[in-house]
């Protein structure tokens, strides 16, 4: 498989982290649909936890880090 078909990996990573960051503010915070959105994009402010700083570290340094080792396995060429 190509290089270049490894990386839909990524999407399988940051993808499900990304919604369960979304849920996590939601939750924590309140929100609806709207204001999580709002949340999401940096348009509004929210209250952090530490598992929100948890569930969003993983999921940005899990989906960079995957990323940087499929890269990092191609053959050159």
């Amino acid at each position: 498989m190509p290089c270049g078909e490894n990386l839909v990996w990524v999407n399988f990573l940051f993808w499900p982290g990304a919604l369960l960051t979304c849920y996590l503010v939601a939750k924590h915070n309140d929100f609806g649909l709207r204001q999580t959105f709002l949340a999401a994009v940096g348009a509004r402010n929210y209250q952090r936890s530490p598992l929100i700083n948890l569930a969003l570290a993983a999921t940005l340094l899990g989906s960079v880090g995957l990323a940087a080792w499929i890269i990092q396995t191609c053959p050159s060429g």
